[in-house]
């Protein structure tokens, strides 16, 4: 943790200072993610570590709302079950070499996933 990232702006240095990963993680997703630019890519290595289940519940529904608004292309790699059975994500399976919810190229276009 780069506190020093946070001189500038004391109570933001402070939360991330005492908060817990769990709610720092939440406030990324929150506060900052949507601050990104329009048709940002997001790289995510397991971003529900430390996140109850209904908080990986939420995050998703996040993510899904800066496809669906911003057109974020979003790519995790999770081990999270909640993340990957939901409907809504496109899974490529590395061990077993299965991609599943593969989004028909009619509506590639259109449909908003998270991978």
């Amino acid at each position: 943790m780069h506190l020093d990232l946070f001189d500038d702006n004391p109570p933001m240095r402070e939360f991330v200072a005492s908060a817990s990963h769990g709610q720092v993680m939440l406030s990324m997703f929150r506060e900052t993610f949507p601050g990104l630019p329009e048709g940002t890519s997001l790289l995510l290595d397991e971003p529900e570590m430390a996140l109850s289940v209904s908080n990986q519940r939420r995050i998703l529904k996040m993510l899904m709302e800066l496809v669906d608004q911003k057109q974020f292309r979003i790519i995790c790699a999770t081990h999270s079950p909640t993340l990957i059975d939901a409907p809504e994500t496109y899974v490529i399976n590395l061990d077993n070499y299965i991609n599943r919810n593969v989004i028909p190229a009619t509506r590639r276009g259109s449909s908003s996933t998270i991978q």
